[in-house]
């Protein structure tokens, strides 16, 4: 998939956003509570942010 239309500045607020739907359409789909869907989310950006900050300090280099 090629995302080069995003800027990296738009980056991180594209990503929030389609986290932010994704978690409001398993809930409102039924398919997991909010608290699941939300716990799920800060696991998977807690497990990713070292390499996510390694990622930005080199692109600001």
């Amino acid at each position: 998939m090629n995302l080069t239309w995003a800027a990296p500045r738009r980056g991180p607020a594209v990503t929030t956003l389609v986290t932010v739907l994704m978690i409001w359409d398993r809930t409102y789909l039924g398919a997991h509570w909010l608290s699941d869907t939300a716990a799920g989310g800060l696991l998977l950006w807690r497990a990713f942010a070292p390499a996510l900050a390694k990622e930005q300090a080199k692109r600001l280099t």
